[in-house]
């Protein structure tokens, strides 16, 4: 693996905004990476660290490893199809994943785009780990779409005209 293809942690909040922005073309693809990378840069939440590729200023390749489920690797990717190969052998030679570990633990991959799917197999199988395949699905919210008024029953959300948010009244 050359230097280039190193992984390396966002470490501010800053950077986790700056990254969501980086992704956010992609979208919907890159929705569940987004939406978390938004929450930790505004420091909603804190249990993922994300990871990018050094040096490579045009990648827009993100992992995130959830640090607090025990037994657990937990490993969200984010891809362009272009870039599904350096993940692979990101994968295959970082320390992101520990392989021996895999018999003791469970590896879940997850966030995966469709087409980076076949590749992580082969990579699973190669490092001897058991595969199960499942479809999950991602809803979206498209706030230009919805023309309906929410009610709740202590307080009314309406969106405001100029505002693609939701105001309080």
């Amino acid at each position: 693996m050359s230097a280039s293809a190193c992984l390396v942690p966002l470490l501010t909040k800053q950077e986790h905004l700056l990254w969501a922005e980086r992704v956010k073309p992609h979208l919907p693809h890159c929705v569940s990476v987004y939406n978390n990378l938004i929450q930790h840069g505004q420091g909603l939440v804190s249990h993922d660290t994300f990871y990018v590729l050094r040096d490579r200023p045009h990648s827009v390749t993100v992992l995130c490893r959830n640090e607090i489920t025990p037994h657990t690797q937990h490993i969200g990717i984010f891809c362009l199809k272009k870039e599904v190969g350096t993940v692979v052998e990101v994968l295959r030679s970082s320390p992101l994943i520990d392989w021996e570990d895999t018999n003791r633990t469970h590896l879940l991959l997850h966030h995966v785009p469709p087409y980076a799917a076949d590749p992580l197999v082969r990579l699973m199988h190669e490092k001897g780990v058991k595969v199960k395949l499942m479809t999950c699905f991602t809803f979206t919210y498209d706030a230009h779409l919805d023309t309906l008024t929410l009610r709740l029953s202590t307080k009314i959300l309406q969106r405001a005209a100029s505002s693609p948010s939701w105001a309080y009244i």
